[in-house]
């Protein structure tokens, strides 16, 4: 199921409760939806739920031992079909499998979701505490080996470390303040724009190893009032990770038995964007 598959999905979820406002007998503005009755007390307190579809953007990648000097980083080569074996990894056989620059890319996280709890200050200002979980799995790249997620920090003398890329996942819970335009002609529809700007930490799961950020974020959208209980939106965000240096990262083999732990470091910088379907509760 793509993306375009998933956008047409939320927009016929809002057409069809957004069909419903004329029937509904507790709507926010009393009369119909066309009549605004500016006397209707909003619960100031509400719940919320959401659906995420996101775009990696993550930037200057670079990985390398801590203890030794890394010379070279390579992935398994696309041609590959052989047996991966530990000994096949250190090119015990004659033939080495590691042969292509590792330049890493990652899908777009599909099935991510959220929520959060929320309060309205005042008729156009909002605050908000939410957490999400995204999942970006490693693209296959047109690899024809099932063990693509493998590469080689490769060291001056030849010999290999071997590390796995699960992915990335990130998990983050944020403080947020939204802004409701409150435009007059747009509230005789039940419909209006939101802005919202946030900070907090984020949970960073890559190359099998967690750490904790500092993480921001920026949506817009539009909300439309199905009635005094619930509201339903649609728009877009943008999230950014402060912080792009990842260490102490586990490695699976090593080639040099007498080296002890190995560990390495990376840097990556990460941020992505994408839609946002959610559905608040007014309690």
């Amino acid at each position: 199921m793509g993306c375009k598959t998933f956008f047409a999905i939320k927009v016929t979820l809002v057409a069809l409760l957004f069909s419903s406002c004329a029937s509904s007998s507790t709507l926010l503005y009393s009369s119909s939806c066309n009549n605004v009755n500016s006397n209707v007390i909003i619960d100031r307190a509400y719940i919320y739920a959401q659906h995420r579809l996101g775009v990696p953007q993550f930037r200057k990648f670079s990985i390398e031992e801590m203890l030794y000097p890394t010379s070279n980083v390579m992935g398994l080569s696309k041609s590959f079909t052989g047996n991966l074996s530990v000994s096949n990894m250190f090119n015990g056989n004659g033939t080495n499998p590691f042969t292509s620059d590792y330049v890493p890319t990652y899908n777009i996280s599909k099935v991510s979701f959220g929520g959060g709890i929320g309060y309205l200050v005042k008729e156009y200002l909002r605050l908000e505490l939410e957490a999400f979980y995204e999942s970006f799995d490693l693209n296959d790249d047109d690899y024809l080996h099932k063990d693509y997620k493998y590469f080689a920090l490769i060291r001056h003398d030849n010999k290999k470390v071997i590390i796995e890329n699960q992915g990335l996942k990130s998990g983050s819970i944020l403080l947020n303040v939204c802004y409701d335009a409150l435009n007059s002609t747009l509230k005789q529809y039940n419909i209006f724009p939101y802005f919202c700007a946030g900070a907090g930490a984020g949970l960073v799961n890559f190359l099998d190893s967690n750490s904790v950020k500092l993480a921001y974020q920026g949506k817009s959208g539009i909300s439309f009032i199905i009635n005094s209980h619930v509201v339903i939106s649609l728009g877009a965000y943008y999230h950014g990770v402060i912080g792009n240096r990842f260490s102490n990262l586990p490695t699976m083999h090593k080639e040099d038995l007498n080296a002890g732990k190995v560990f390495a470091e990376s840097t990556l910088s990460i941020s992505y964007f994408g839609t946002e379907f959610g559905v608040r509760f007014n309690l």
